[in-house]
């Protein structure tokens, strides 16, 4: 048979096994991320005929994205060379957005051509300070043609190249206006109640470990004899 002490030995270290297992959980459930995803709000191209402009409506402080793919003719030659990029066959691409009070942001867009790929390959994008008069809230050295809306209202992508220009040139192949969205996402928040649990069973378990046992105590009477005078 197992005796009181083992059993609470047993007990105490199922505890802390439960105590450290709990804390742990605990913590990281309160662990997030900032996860971000597109809504595509007007677009040309696919199944509706290809544009070279786009507009869409938008409330202000939404984050405006333009998404395109290009055509295919557009790897035809000429192509320029810059001093940055000077063994890079390039195409530039202009992609102008105007918001409802008028104002442009203009991203140029450096498309180089790739051996190995039939479509031209994003290499990077500017934004024309000096040509733009700050339609939308915009990053320096963007990533992705987007930007902030500063009014509520219609905002219009106006697509223009690819330069230099080839013989027949065709709209890009995709254009479209998106919002962003952005959101924190709490992925182990499920184990807070899991953690919460072994936190409070592992500290019950070794609490009722290091109890002392009662002492019983056993009381006697004494006998005590009365004498006859």
């Amino acid at each position: 048979m197992v005796s009181d002490v083992q059993l609470k030995v047993w007990f105490f270290a199922f505890g802390v096994i439960l105590l450290f297992s709990g804390l742990p959980m605990m913590a990281v459930s309160n662990l997030s991320q900032n996860k971000t995803y597109t809504t595509i709000i007007e677009y040309a191209g696919d199944d509706k005929p290809a544009s070279w402009n786009v507009s869409a409506y938008f409330e202000k402080g939404d984050s405006i994205v333009v998404d395109y793919r290009p055509d295919v003719n557009w790897t035809e030659p000429p192509f320029e060379f810059s001093d940055e990029f000077p063994d890079v066959p390039l195409k530039l691409v202009d992609f102008n957005i105007i918001d409802p009070k008028g104002d442009n942001t203009l991203f140029i867009v450096y498309m180089a051509q790739v051996s190995d790929q039939p479509l031209l390959a994003q290499l990077k994008i500017e934004v024309m300070k000096n040509y733009s008069s700050d339609g939308l809230n915009v990053n320096d050295y963007p990533e992705k043609i987007e930007g902030i809306a500063k009014y509520d209202g219609v905002y219009k992508v106006v697509t223009t190249g690819p330069w230099p220009a080839a013989a027949n040139v065709t709209p890009p192949w995709w254009l479209s206006l998106s919002k962003k969205y952005s959101e924190t996402v709490y992925s182990l928040a499920f184990l807070l109640p899991v953690g919460a649990f072994c936190t409070v069973l592992g500290i019950a378990l070794t609490a009722w470990g290091i109890k002392s046992p009662k002492r019983r105590v056993i009381r006697q009477k004494a006998k005590t004899s009365r004498l006859k005078l």
